[in-house]
């Protein structure tokens, strides 16, 4: 009996830790397919900036990326809390980011997508603020979550319209938000600087606390 038991444990672990590579393999080959979406993006818009800020900035999404994949291998957990995403985003780009509202933890994917997301309105902010970039985070989670990132620069400009003047990181904030989160981007102005509040449903899979 002993023996047999030894054998079904030794079977599930093999059995679990297969279906663990598959997660992670899944879960990379998606990544590198965006990554490589990414590029194609940028590399159609090589004529608008020059390579240097074209390579930072995919650097700057390659990395959100990662923290992602780093997060997720540290805690050894299967979603991110959602504020704590935010802050390190804060820290991998250099901006002040005050992150505030109840704690709401992602499945790796919604993660992924956030990830850019908001390190796309991050760099946003950095690029037109400059050295005193600011970035309020501002998440609430009822029905749908709805996730409101303020900055103190200068904001968009008058008779801005997203889908008519969006350079490329705000395309794929629209992008992103839409066709991964099933959602909706907003661009306010706000008492001071840019506004943009996020909606999406609840992803399958988030948790809160």
């Amino acid at each position: 009996l002993g023996g047999m038991m030894g054998q079904f444990v030794e079977r599930r672990q093999l059995e679990v830790g297969a279906a663990l590579f598959r997660e992670v393999h899944h879960r990379v080959k998606n990544n590198l397919n965006t990554v490589a979406s990414l590029l194609r993006m940028q590399m159609r818009r090589l004529d608008r900036i020059s390579p240097t800020e074209a390579l930072q900035a995919s650097i700057d999404r390659i990395q959100a990326i990662a923290l992602v994949h780093d997060a997720l291998a540290r805690t050894g957990e299967d979603a991110l809390d959602l504020r704590a995403l935010a802050a390190d985003l804060g820290r991998l780009l250099d901006v002040a980011v005050d992150v505030t509202g109840p704690a709401l933890h992602l499945p790796s994917e919604a993660a992924g997508a956030l990830a850019l997301v908001v390190g796309e309105l991050i760099q946003n902010a950095r690029d037109h603020a400059g050295a005193g970039a600011r970035v309020a985070i501002r998440l609430e989670a009822g029905a749908e979550v709805r996730l409101t990132v303020s900055d103190n620069g200068p904001g968009w400009p008058a008779g801005f319209d997203a889908e008519r003047d969006s350079g490329l990181g705000l395309t794929i904030v629209r992008t992103l938000v839409a066709e991964q989160l099933g959602g909706r981007a907003a661009f306010e102005r706000g008492a001071s600087g840019a506004v943009v509040a996020l909606d999406f449903p609840v992803p399958e899979g988030a948790r809160r606390d």
